[in-house]
């Protein structure tokens, strides 16, 4: 084989093959919590599934160090920024809960959970607690939504991404302004309806 037949394969095979996406990576904690408040102003129900404020709950399981650190700062977090910004024209507040002893105390007069550390691996079964109590459900890693979540909120190189599935989300009473589509990466699977 010649060098210029050598060299054409390999820009044909460079041209053809797909680059690795970037690593899914968390948001820094102001980050997360500017990025919840975007996905509840996209909700046109919040409203509706308040009690007067928009209350969302940071949850992390029992014994996760990094997680509960990780909940706390978000936490903070979001109390600053629900000093600049609302959603919806709701005041927005935040509480941290540790998952595990009494899911719908944790998920009391909330419009949204969001779910950091370990807690994640749990997706399907706080997926069903959302769902019954009308709560959206919020995580840090794509699979979340792969396991039953609604959204989920994290950064892919430099650049932040809403991974979302309609069909979680109706299922917690929870229904986006069309304009959310174009801001979302949308995740269904085969038998769902979005």
């Amino acid at each position: 084989m010649n060098r210029s037949h050598l060299v054409s394969l390999l820009v044909a095979a460079a041209l053809t093959a797909k680059a690795a996406p970037a690593r899914a990576e968390t948001l820094a904690p102001r980050a997360q919590a500017l990025m919840i408040l975007r996905v509840l102003a996209f909700d046109r129900d919040l409203v509706r599934r308040s009690s007067g404020s928009a209350l969302v709950v940071v949850a992390s399981r029992k014994g996760d160090a990094a997680g509960e650190a990780r909940r706390d700062q978000i936490v903070e977090a979001l109390r600053e920024v629900a000093r600049d910004f609302r959603a919806r024209g709701l005041a927005v507040e935040s509480r941290p809960v540790t998952w595990g002893e009494d899911p719908d105390k944790a998920l009391s007069r909330a419009v949204a959970v969001l779910v950091v550390g370990k807690l994640g691996e749990d997706a399907q079964l706080i997926s069903q607690t959302t769902r019954g109590k009308r709560v959206l459900s919020l995580g840090e890693d794509r699979a979340v939504v792969e396991h039953g979540m609604a959204v989920a909120l994290f950064a892919r190189g430099d650049r932040p991404v809403i991974t979302a599935s309609l069909v979680a989300a109706r299922e917690e009473g929870v229904a986006f302004e069309p304009s959310f589509l174009r801001q979302a990466e949308l995740l269904e699977f085969p038998g769902s309806t979005p």
